[in-house]
């Protein structure tokens, strides 16, 4: 894994950033995009094109490493986040992730299958290469999408193909006990299924072919350590310089905290000094700026306080 000490990141969420082609704002769904830019629970516009167009202004930030918002197609229809209506802008709610979200690249471009790397996502990563910028694409790997219409719970498609839905799920992939099962959101995947990690497994090899450096591992604690120390050798093994980053939840310094941290073979944000700041700065009587040495303090704690990624 690449140790990233020593880089400058930024972070796009690719819905809100720029919008370089107003053809795909609406998707497959007029539904799932505002164009009064007042709703923020639907798309705005924001594309891979926009994002293209400003790299010389991330140049001139200094920036090394681009991390994206998930970039796989996403649920195409209108779901139910914590029970409001809601599209997948954010990009937490996969629907086949060997393809290209459609609010993202060209309208020409939609459909193509995962070989056909010649699309407005690949001019991107040929540009930030060219210019020494290595490209990190955000993945969600515990859960899939709550459904919506036209589409059932969990339903996901593997390059075009119906792989499987919550309610028929063949392959066993989906978790019936604990999680989000019986609420409003997207299911859970089961890290016991050996089919379901040989799978994510094989859709991120894929992605580290295509170009892509290296993924940011949203919500890392809804799989367990040993997934994490699984899949990092694993994409380690295929490609040795890859970046892996994970947001783990946790705020504290509790064990599992740490333990992601030391030993996953993911590095770890720092999101825990993030909050730190954040409360210092922007809250009242919450402890001023005691608050962040307090934190930094807990540095003992971990096998190397130097590997965490500073995150602001």
């Amino acid at each position: 894994m690449k140790d990233l000490r020593g880089e400058t990141l930024y972070f796009v969420q690719l819905d809100r950033f720029a919008n370089g082609d107003p053809t795909n704002d609406a998707g497959r769904d007029a539904a799932t995009f505002d164009p009064t830019h007042r709703d923020f629970l639907r798309h705005w516009g924001g594309d891979l094109k926009g994002v293209l167009e400003r790299l010389p202004y991330l140049q001139r930030l200094g920036i090394t490493v681009l991390v994206l918002s998930p970039v796989v197609e996403q649920l195409p229809s209108i779901g139910r986040d914590r029970g409001m209506l809601a599209s997948a802008w954010h990009g937490g709610w996969a629907y086949d992730m060997r393809r290209l979200d459609p609010h993202l690249v060209g309208r020409g471009e939609w459909d193509r299958p995962f070989g056909r790397w010649d699309t407005v996502f690949d001019e991107l990563l040929a540009a930030c290469h060219a210019v020494g910028m290595r490209v990190v694409v955000q993945v969600y790997c515990g859960q899939s999408n709550p459904g919506g219409a036209h589409h059932a719970r969990g339903e996901m498609l593997d390059d075009g193909k119906w792989l499987l839905s919550f309610e028929h799920d063949g392959l066993g992939w989906y978790r019936r006990e604990g999680g989000r099962e019986g609420q409003d959101g997207p299911p859970m995947f089961d890290a016991g299924s050996a089919t379901f990690r040989a799978w994510m497994r094989d859709v991120l090899a894929g992605w580290l072919r295509r170009g892509v450096d290296g993924f940011l591992f949203e919500e890392a604690d809804q799989m367990p350590l040993w997934f994490w120390q699984e899949l990092s050798a694993h994409l380690s093994d295929k490609a040795g310089a890859a970046c892996l980053l994970g947001k783990w939840s946790g705020r504290g310094w509790d064990d599992l905290s740490i333990a992601f941290a030391d030993r996953s073979g993911v590095a770890c944000g720092d999101f825990g000094f993030h909050r730190g700041v954040q409360e210092s700065l922007c809250w009242q009587d919450v402890g001023g700026l005691r608050r962040i040495a307090t934190y930094l303090e807990h540095d003992h704690a971990l096998a190397d306080a130097t590997s965490l990624l500073t995150s602001l």
